[in-house]
């Protein structure tokens, strides 16, 4: 029912209208943060949300944080780190990637005006190696689309001086024999010292000759330098240093810490002096005098006190100075002796053999400072002297080469004996086992030596050691069956030294995949035997002198080692094969030390280097919907190659949105393709130099519009090089934009396309343009009643780029007898979607203008209806509107509209909808006439919802009666047959206009609420309202006298409740615009 013709425009457009968003909505919020420069040791930073209407609340569900570590420089594995609520408890999380809704940060669920801001603390953990590194926040509508501009967090090393303290854990004066200094050297800041820049300076204060061992002299006199290993953050090493005394009695030495040439926190002092030393020599019988001579000397730096000479004989009968001397020492005072002194040649007393051939003495210095000698000395009665006169080690042949001589005049008379003993002390369990000639222990006869330096002359005895590294042998001097105490010697020897070496089989410098390291032990030419080397006590140890994570392991994956021995070792000349773990480290210098018996024997250790793989992403960019999007790895080591076997790259997306890889081909591959698989025929990524483009693409959208997608490059578990990217989703769009969106007759319309979305593929993308009267047209010269093209038949170009425009024409081709038609064009793209249209109307005015007269008749019944409701109005006002009146005048607004109706249905169903308005008459005449019929049919539906609210109105007021028990009486009596009465006449009225003007929805919606009132009172009602929709007729059993009644009633209750179907503003008369559209 109504107007048929229609003159609205409907524009096809609708994915650009659901595409907008509006991220000004109530309840949003704002992000700021607290620092956003960060450095060294401050790493925490906070961020607040706020709201951005004060006056209206925000729900945090509805808002999301992104954070993500954008840039690192010097390394990788930086995290964030922050507290996430869980069970209204905050629990620490760590991430390089952040996701998550607000009401994760929080216990509360909104932010409500008058709220302080929601604080959220968030540290920036970098990771090892890093000294420069951003990261970015976004904060995200319930769209998913950004809320004002991002913030980017940026955090750099700082570089602090490095602060180192010396302290002398020994005493800071020694003597003696102990000449150790002891220092612990501390780093007390954060700063790492660099490799072989940290030395120690000594000056020496106080003597000529002394020096530190390891100490190198340097340019000024009395200046040295000593090399120190690494440093490590917030640690301490204890240092040790012995002083050589030389020719000094006396060293004293100021030290201080050196770095980078410059001296670096306090200096202290350590001193040596050699204290007591006394000798006790020249130990002899003189045979002119008969008397026992020494010579005893303080080459000490300190006065010895009340110096005393002990002597004793355990030689029966022996007497001295005339006085038998017995086991029991006598004491002789030498007073003090100064450093430097020498009393030489003393004499002990005469010497009375008494009988015995010999004499075995015993003599023993002493002083009040504590110090001691001891010696034994054996004299002979006739002049026999005999001594060992050579007694050493060749070394390199394994031989003792022994020389006994008798100094004295005459010659021995029995034959000399030389004894030897294994004497190595228990803790030297080796060298207990060594042999001289086969035996532990043995006496071998040397014969009679003449005097005046006779001699045995060079004898060699052969020495196995086993596996001794030394052993510990006496020898004795024998003679007449008496050892001659003096000459008594006890020598250490030292084995051949076990010379081993560890030749490398792989390169020393290791990159990347160069995980496996290979070498040997060989045996020097200078070594021991193999068969003198206990193999079970050899050893290969490792350290990992970068102190980081990072292992070898005999298998790759195993536990950490540190030292191979027995069967890991396996026998000398073996391959031994080790692999690097990284375990997250980007690189790592090893040492390899032999040890045999828990001793390094190498001066210089194997050191081995591995380095991970430096990558860097290249040439990414932004990119949309299905675009293939490309970036390059580079290598940047100048030095070395990358194996691209061993290069993994993953794609992480920042939500359900999913991507996709692809190879050389354009094809799909795996989730995580090495490098290999990426980039055609390439083994090895060269020195400095980048891949060929490695591109990806969107495979699923999963309902996302944008998503953040990461690059991460890794080399096991290693991660190597990561890079952010954005995609979005953007709608395919075309503008388009017309002359006119209505054209007459022969008519030419000018119409331009502009792409307003990506660069669609003109291939692909489609126009279609058809009309609903199948008239022919031309669309850019082309005679078609309908087309439906790709684009690039328009703009002969495979694509349509972004921004870019076209311009095609439309016109009649042959104007016939149709008086109107609505052309409608669409552009879709390769999924069949429309993305971008319109309607135009084509109106034939040379039939408009045999019209002119039906225009006049219709807008005479506009007049005449609005004439009708302004008497109905003015009687309304004045009180003398009944029943009977209005219903007369209401079918009257009917029988005129259903004229106008059918005046249009049959000589305007033709005519289309004009959007711009023609300056033609009678174009402005149609549109006004449409307008203002709408309004006669909204008054007509408001006339029949009038007299249904009657009907409702009364329904209710007959059973407040019948609630109430009014019924008793007159009155009550009276008032229910009079609304009985009247809820008839206003039903019967309603469903007789109804039936009138046309049943359609909207008035069947209303006549049924007036009978669901009527029904609902019907116990009470003598007669029934039957409707019968399909003849249309209504019947009630009111008698005609009865509706006369009614009908001619001076006043009809109105329901104040129902006024406004009276006075609702719907019509032209009430308005001045409308008016003027009638020309009234």
């Amino acid at each position: 029912m109504g107007l048929i013709v229609g003159f609205n425009i409907a524009a096809c457009n609708c994915r650009q209208a659901e595409a907008g968003i509006d991220t000004n909505q109530a309840g949003s919020l704002t992000m700021t943060i607290s620092d956003t420069k960060l450095m060294g040791s401050s790493q925490t930073t906070e961020v607040f949300f706020n709201l951005s209407d004060n006056t209206k609340e925000a729900l945090l569900e509805n808002f999301k944080l992104q954070t993500s570590v954008l840039k690192e420089k010097g390394g990788t594995g930086s995290k964030i780190k922050y507290n996430t609520y869980v069970d209204g408890k905050p629990a620490p999380k760590k991430d390089t990637f952040v996701d998550k809704k607000l009401i994760h940060f929080t216990k509360d669920e909104k932010l409500v005006p008058g709220d302080a801001p929601l604080k959220v603390g968030f540290k920036i953990k970098p990771g090892e190696g890093v000294t420069n590194l951003v990261v970015k926040f976004t904060l995200l509508d319930a769209a998913n689309q950004p809320i004002g501009n991002s913030i980017k967090v940026t955090w750099k090393e700082e570089k602090q001086p490095i602060k180192l303290a010396l302290e002398r854990m020994s005493p800071e004066h020694i003597q003696g024999a102990n000449k150790a200094i002891q220092l612990k050297i501390s780093n007390l800041g954060t700063q790492q010292p660099e490799a072989n820049q940290l030395k120690l300076k000594a000056i020496r204060t106080t003597g000529t000759s002394a020096v530190i061992n390891g100490a190198i002299l340097t340019t000024n006199t009395n200046e040295y330098e000593i090399a120190l290993g690494k440093l490590i953050d917030n640690k301490s090493t204890i240092q040790g240093l012995n002083i050589i005394p030389n020719e000094d009695t006396k060293a004293e030495y100021t030290l201080q810490l050196l770095y980078k040439g410059e001296l670096i926190g306090n200096e202290i002092k350590a001193s040596w002096e050699k204290g007591i030393e006394l000798t006790l020599s020249g130990i002899e019988h003189d045979k002119a005098t008969q008397s026992i001579i020494y010579t005893v000397a303080n080459t000490g730096s300190i006065v010895a006190s009340n110096l005393k000479i002990q002597y004793s004989s355990k030689t029966a009968g022996i007497k001295l100075d005339g006085n038998t001397i017995g086991s029991t020492p006598r004491i002789k005072s030498l007073y003090n002796l100064n450093p430097g002194a020498i009393l030489e040649n003393q004499v002990l007393g005469k010497l009375d053999f008494n009988g015995n051939k010999s004499a075995d003495f015993e003599f023993k210095i002493t002083c009040e400072e504590g110090f001691t000698i001891t010696q034994s000395h054996t004299f002979y009665d006739e002049d026999i002297d005999l001594y060992i006169d050579k007694l050493v080690y060749d070394q390199a042949n394994g031989l003792i080469i022994y020389n006994v001589k008798n100094k004295g005049t005459r010659k021995t008379t029995n034959k000399v004996k030389l004894k030897y003993s294994n004497v190595s002390e228990d803790d030297n369990l080796d060298g207990q086992t060594a042999l001289l000639e086969n035996s532990l222990s043995a006496t071998i006869d040397l014969g009679e030596i003449p005097g005046n330096n006779g001699e045995t002359g060079d004898r060699k005895l052969a020495i196995d050691f086993k596996y001794a590294d030394e052993s510990s042998f006496k020898f004795e001097l024998i003679y007449n069956d008496n050892i001659i105490t003096h000459e008594t010697k006890v020598k250490n020897f030292k084995a051949k030294p076990v010379q081993l070496s560890i030749v490398p089989l792989t390169p020393l410098r290791l990159m990347g995949s160069q995980q496996e390291i290979k070498c040997k032990i060989e045996l020097g030419a200078d070594s021991r035997p193999l068969d003198h080397i206990d193999t079970s006590k050899l050893s290969l140890s490792i350290t990992n002198l970068s102190r980081n994570s990072a292992y070898l392991a005999l298998t790759s994956g195993k536990e950490s080692i540190d030292k191979l021995a027995g069967e890991d070792l396996g026998a000398l000349g073996n391959e031994v094969t080790l692999h690097i773990n990284s375990n997250g480290s980007r690189g790592a210098q090893f040492n390899f030390d032999i040890e045999y018996k828990g001793k390094s024997l190498t001066t210089n250790p194997l050191s081995i280097s591995w380095e991970e793989a430096t990558l860097e992403i290249i040439e990414l960019n932004d990119f949309i919907n299905n675009d293939i999007a490309t970036f390059k790895l580079k290598n940047l080591n100048p030095l070395d190659s990358i194996d691209t076997e061993s290069i993994h790259i993953e794609l992480l997306s920042s939500n359900n949105a999913e991507f996709t890889l692809l190879d050389a081909g354009n094809t799909t591959i795996g989730k995580t393709p090495n490098l290999h698989q990426l980039v055609a025929h390439l083994n090895l990524l060269q020195p400095a130099k980048a891949t060929e483009p490695i591109s990806f693409q969107l495979a699923n959208t999963n309902g996302e519009k944008e998503a953040t997608i990461t690059l991460i490059v890794k080399r096991g578990t290693n991660e190597l090089a990561r890079k952010d990217v954005l995609w979005k989703k953007e709608e395919n769009l075309i503008k388009l934009n017309f002359e006119k969106l209505s054209f007459t007759n022969e008519e030419v319309i000018g119409i331009t396309l502009l792409n307003a979305g990506p660069t669609l593929d003109a291939n692909t993308t489609r126009i279609q343009l058809t009309n609903d009267k199948n008239i022919q047209f031309k669309l850019n010269g082309s005679i078609e009643n309908r087309i439906d093209t790709t684009l690039k038949e328009f703009i002969d170009e495979d694509n349509f780029i972004k921004g870019e425009t076209t311009k095609i024409s439309l016109q009649i081709a042959h104007v016939g007898n149709e008086y109107s038609a609505t052309f409608t064009l669409k552009i879709l793209d390769n999924n069949n979607e429309i993305i971008g249209g319109n309607e135009l109307t084509w109106t034939n005015f040379q039939k408009l203008i045999d019209t002119e007269e039906d225009l006049d008749r219709i807008e005479t019944i506009i007049v005449e209806i609005r004439t009708i409701q302004e008497h109905i109005e003015t009687l309304e006002k004045g009180k003398q509107l009944n029943l009977k009146i209005w219903e007369e005048n209401a079918e009257k607004i009917i029988d005129k509209q259903l004229e106008l109706r059918n005046t249009l249905e049959n000589r305007f169903e033709n005519i289309g909808s004009i959007d711009n308005p023609s300056r033609d008459t009678q174009t402005e005449k149609l549109r006004n006439i449409q307008e203002s019929n709408k309004d006669i049919e909204e008054y007509i539906l408001n006339s029949l919802n009038y007299a249904s609210a009657n009907v409702e109105y009364f329904a209710q007021k007959i059973k407040d009666i019948k609630e109430g028990s009014k019924t008793n009486g007159l009155m009550g009596v009276v008032s229910l047959n009079a609304d009985r009465t009247s809820i008839k006449a206003w039903a019967m009225t309603l469903l007789k206009l109804e039936d009138k003007f046309g049943v359609s929805t909207n008035t069947e919606t209303i006549t049924q609420k007036a009978i669901k009132a009527y029904e609902s009172i019907k116990e009470v009602m003598d007669t029934p309202i039957k409707v019968n929709r399909e003849s249309n007729e209504t019947n009630t059993n009111i008698s005609q006298i009865e509706l006369d009644k009614i009908f001619a009633s001076p006043k009809i209750e109105t329901p104040r409740r129902m006024q406004k179907f009276f006075h609702k503003k719907n019509n032209s008369n009430e308005n001045p615009k409308a008016r003027r559209k009638l020309g009234i």
